[in-house]
């Protein structure tokens, strides 16, 4: 049976910022290399593992400038695959996104869409020939948030955010968070941002990145 997985994760393209509608949700990030002392974590055992289906999967973004226009698409999902407890639970997991494969939904000339894919994938963003993928590794989960490490360009923030999760008998589920956005800045992902020197006003992109992934998966 498949398992439809719907998280907010990942990368984009162009400084990604809420574009009206539905305000995104404020998501905590911190380095990898942040500890908090003494805390004790009880270890869980993964008994059910779903498999991602990448051709059913994909990652959504959407990138505005601070003053004007904004574009959305979405991004091809590699693989991944989700864990659960014995009681159910959300515990841990690992997608990986193929920036090769960005696309661009909001332009209707093909011109114009392979221009801004081309930029999104060169050094001013992502630079995918030398970071061809980004991935999301889920630590640690609760009823209402998921915390994970978002590795982008080599760079490693953690990351938690809203979300909620539905069984759908014994071998579906439903996994579902709202829109939230991240500092791309975190992730080295620098260009045409406020603080750029010689930028002018209308060519500055947000640091903000809105995401939202679907993922389709299958029980192992």
């Amino acid at each position: 049976m498949k398992t439809k997985i719907t998280l907010l994760v990942l990368t984009s393209a162009m400084a990604f910022a809420s574009c009206g509608g539905e305000q995104a949700a404020e998501v905590v990030t911190t380095p990898v290399t942040d500890t908090i002392p003494n805390q004790v974590v009880a270890p869980q055992i993964i008994i059910d593992t779903f498999k991602v289906e990448t051709g059913a999967s994909s990652l959504k973004w959407t990138g505005a400038k601070e003053v004007g226009k904004s574009h959305n698409g979405f991004i091809r999902i590699k693989e991944g695959w989700i864990g659960l407890s014995e009681q159910g639970k959300l515990i841990n997991g690992n997608i990986i996104v193929d920036m090769t494969a960005i696309v661009n939904m909001d332009l209707k000339d093909e011109k114009s869409k392979g221009k801004l894919v081309d930029h999104l994938k060169s050094k001013d963003f992502f630079v995918v020939d030398s970071f061809p993928t980004a991935q999301f590794t889920i630590i640690s989960a609760t009823d209402s948030t998921v915390t994970g490490d978002l590795t982008i360009k080599n760079t490693t923030n953690s990351v938690t955010f809203p979300y909620s999760m539905k069984m759908m008998g014994k071998a579906d589920m439903v996994v579902e968070s709202k829109k939230f956005s991240i500092d791309r800045m975190k992730w080295g992902v620098t260009y045409n941002a406020a603080t750029a020197a010689s930028v002018a006003k209308e060519n500055i992109i947000s640091d903000l990145m809105e995401l939202q992934v679907s993922l389709t998966a299958t029980k192992k």
